[in-house]
């Protein structure tokens, strides 16, 4: 496993198409027959948070517009093109007229869904402009500037070198420290980067910080979000690896058992 696919692991967790000229010509390229709404929010992963215009724009102009098929699943195909197709009209957004603020939002979304690809190297120059463009836009300490910093944070570990492991340390720390002031400790975006900063000290080998992290994620995240949430579970199953990794198999579960 690479350093790559390791931090991917504990952090949270084709073919071509041709450019559309809009979204329109995209839903003559590319037919979603059986894509629902439900689906294509399991698809976008969460750190994208897409932009509301642009979801509704996609299912508007690219989706199927009858009823919900049933029995319906997300294969690869239908993951990989929505994505590749999300990513394209992210582009077109950027490169046309818009706002500062809304300019961020697409760099942020864009970023994300590279980021997802664990193309971490080429995720890191739209989520460094989202960052200055929100800092600059709605201040360092507003939801979205703290969110879009988190993820950078988090391609940079991903990353792995001794200086991007230092630079991913650095701002994540601080956006912890941030959010948490001005959010609050039980917040979701805190708990995320709680956890997120966790999966750094783990990576770098600095397991009892790490497991002070995720012991602290953990109980406030069952106690917010409840012991079967998808976040909580992805606390546990990281506690689970660094239990693992310094006791073995057994003695980890026998941990867990009692937390």
């Amino acid at each position: 496993m690479s350093s790559g696919d390791l931090s991917r692991f504990v952090r949270e967790g084709s073919g071509s198409l041709r450019r559309p000229s809009s979204t329109t010509s995209a839903r003559q390229e590319y037919q979603f027959p059986s894509l629902t709404e439900e689906m294509f929010e399991e698809i976008v992963p969460k750190t994208v948070r897409l932009p509301s215009d642009i979801s509704e724009e996609f299912l508007r102009s690219c989706a199927w517009d009858g009823e919900g098929v049933s029995g319906s699943e997300v294969t690869y195909s239908l993951r990989n093109k929505v994505k590749k197709l999300l990513q394209q009209i992210l582009r077109d957004k950027i490169a046309g007229s818009c706002t500062e603020v809304e300019k961020a939002g697409y760099l942020h979304s864009l970023g994300a869904l590279i980021d997802d690809e664990s193309k971490f190297s080429q995720a890191e120059p739209p989520l460094e402009k989202a960052l200055k463009l929100r800092t600059a836009s709605l201040g360092k300490d507003h939801r979205d500037t703290l969110f879009t910093s988190h993820l950078l944070g988090l391609v940079w570990m991903s990353q792995g070198s001794s200086t991007k492991l230092g630079k991913a340390e650095q701002i994540l720390s601080a956006t912890l420290e941030t959010q948490t002031r001005v959010l609050g400790e039980d917040d979701p975006d805190t708990l995320r980067s709680m956890n997120g900063l966790g999966a750094l000290h783990y990576t770098k080998g600095k397991h009892s910080e790490a497991e002070a992290l995720y012991s602290k994620c953990l109980q406030k995240r069952q106690a917010v979000l409840g012991s079967a949430h998808k976040d909580t579970l992805a606390t546990i199953h990281n506690l689970s690896l660094l239990y693992r990794g310094e006791e073995g198999h057994t003695a980890a579960l026998l941990k867990l058992a009692f937390l």
